[in-house]
């Protein structure tokens, strides 16, 4: 009689366990991206020289005015585009999703995308809105680099979180 319990008890056991792990497989593509996000909105607020990453997007701006790169959208984190490899470091080491050269001067770094859509838009010392409603972006980082990002449009506390993150920054503290 004690075996019988007892070996009930395992194959429960067991089935809870697979069960388990059945259903973290089915969520882990959900989870993964918004830990990945998580982790490149960190990079990219708290571990990133913003005059450095601005004067970068400037670099890649007069590539193009040189004619030694085309205004254009590049991949950067998967299947990377040939032209990457010449980006400066301060982009490259932030492994954004994209980077789109715009003709106009501008330059915009996709860093997360899909439900999370973040990153920064670095625009030239001359540019001038090009319609009255233009938004640069939600948040300055340096004159001239903005940080945008998709939750500011559902939580108008969300200048909040992205304070602290700066303030963990500026303070040296890793987050």
């Amino acid at each position: 009689m004690g075996k019988t319990k007892r070996t009930k008890g395992i194959i429960v056991t067991i089935g809870v366990l697979v069960s388990g792990a059945w259903l973290v497989s089915l969520m882990w593509p959900f989870f993964y991206p918004a830990y990945q996000a998580r982790h490149f909105r960190t990079q990219l607020l708290c571990k990133t020289d913003h005059q450095a990453l601005l004067e970068a997007c400037r670099e890649l701006t007069g590539r193009v005015a040189s004619g030694k790169l085309k205004a254009a959208g590049y991949s950067v984190r998967f299947s990377p585009d040939p032209e990457v490899s010449q980006f400066p470091e301060v982009i490259r080491a932030l492994q954004p999703r994209y980077v789109i050269i715009y003709d106009d001067g501008q330059v915009r770094i996709d860093m997360g995308g899909g439900l999370d859509v973040f990153g920064v838009r670095a625009y030239p010392d001359d540019y001038r809105k090009p319609y009255p409603n233009f938004k640069y972006g939600d948040r300055e980082l340096v004159k001239g680099l903005w940080y945008y990002d998709e939750f500011y449009k559902f939580n108008n506390e969300y200048d909040r979180k992205i304070d602290a993150l700066l303030r963990k920054r500026d303070s040296g503290v890793s987050p």
